[in-house]
């Protein structure tokens, strides 16, 4: 198996929805996940100058959810579990 110093870690379908609690229908198979240096895209050249925040990256889990108007103190773990209390 070939290896790229930008990749961290690659998951069979599967494995990264349990692994990581997503939904199967919304990621690729096979899960590639980049360095803390690497995002993934469309560009015209090989290396972007970039100053925008990612999304997917171990490095951004850490990511505040706040829910405005909540009649209940939950610690939610993941953005969908607000959404599944809520019933939509």
């Amino acid at each position: 198996m070939q290896s790229f110093s930008s990749i961290e870690a690659v998951f069979p379908q599967e494995e990264a929805a349990k692994k990581f609690g997503l939904r199967k229908d919304r990621i690729g198979d096979p899960f590639v996940l980049g360095d803390k240096d690497t995002i993934f895209g469309s560009f015209d050249t090989i290396e972007v100058s970039v100053k925008i925040r990612s999304h997917g990256s171990r490095y951004e889990s850490a990511v505040p959810i706040i829910a405005y108007g909540s009649k209940t103190r939950v610690n939610y773990q993941r953005n969908f579990d607000i959404v599944a209390q809520m019933g939509i």
